[in-house]
């Protein structure tokens, strides 16, 4: 029993044995913190969402190792950078240079949130002169004013009216009187 015990303990322990640790060595502080700037920068070929920072497939740990390299040698940001995409193509840089294949990408969401207001915009002068031409029809097709005659027979059949409600329910025409 101790025997499989400590075997599945051994067996469990090795998966963490062969996790591997970069462990690099810098010239200065300065070096060190472009190379943790430079491997966030970087996108991991394989993982596609990861930097090769986070990153523990194979060829992220060679990205690193030759991040290191440039860096130690002297060369800038910008050209371990270059040195990465002109190696691995366009994609593994976070941040893509601004070229005719890549406006799209840049200009896209300002081209469409400028079509989006204008969408807006448009949909509310729509409503708004749409309404406007309600309220014109509206008072255009108003009957005009009533004559005196004609004023005093809806009076009459208004009084009328609520004489019948009120003898119908059984109630008076005295406000606050309840049956």
């Amino acid at each position: 029993m101790r025997f499989c015990l400590v075997s599945m303990l051994l067996v469990m322990t090795l998966g963490v044995a062969q996790a591997s640790i970069d462990v690099y060595e810098f010239s200065s502080e300065d070096n060190r913190q472009r190379y943790l700037d430079l491997t966030r920068e970087l996108r991991c070929p394989k993982c596609q969402n990861q930097d090769i920072a986070d990153s523990n497939a194979p060829i992220a740990q060679d990205m690193r190792r030759e991040v290191h390299r440039l860096v130690e040698q002297g060369e800038s940001s910008d050209s371990v950078v270059d040195f990465m995409v002109e190696r691995f193509g366009e994609f593994v840089s976070y941040k893509p240079k601004v070229t005719p294949a890549t406006y799209a990408l840049w200009y896209g969401p300002f081209v469409f949130l400028g079509l989006g207001i204008l969408v807006v915009v448009l949909v509310a002068m729509q409503r708004r002169r749409q309404r406007n031409e309600n309220e014109s029809e509206t008072l255009s097709s108003a009957p005009e004013e009533l004559g005196r005659d004609e004023q005093e027979k809806l009076a009459a059949l208004l009084k009328e009216s609520a004489q019948e409600d009120s003898t119908r329910r059984g109630t008076s025409d005295q406000p606050g009187e309840t049956p």
